[in-house]
């Protein structure tokens, strides 16, 4: 299981970056952890394979999911040549 936690000082990745890393897994199980309001604890960061950024900018949790999950389904999109990536 690879956990990725997503935090501001995490790395940042392009579209067709996220997407070659997702493939790079080899369908091993992905968990990705946003945290509340306050972020994530730094045990939880330390003990995570990898930090991801979204965006210098700050979002409300609830939206971070919904721009995680759109960037998913772009990366399988792009996987799989589909025209819903169109850059």
């Amino acid at each position: 299981n690879i956990i990725i936690s997503l935090s501001e000082e995490g790395k940042s990745f392009n579209s067709h970056e996220f997407s070659k890393l997702l493939l790079g897994f080899n369908n091993q199980r992905v968990s990705f952890l946003i945290g509340d309001t306050d972020g994530l604890s730094s045990q939880i960061k330390s003990h995570s394979d990898l930090l991801i950024s979204l965006s210098k900018f700050t979002f409300p949790h609830e939206l971070a999911r919904l721009i995680l999950i759109e960037q998913i389904y772009r990366a399988v999109s792009i996987s799989n040549n589909s025209p819903y990536h169109r850059a």
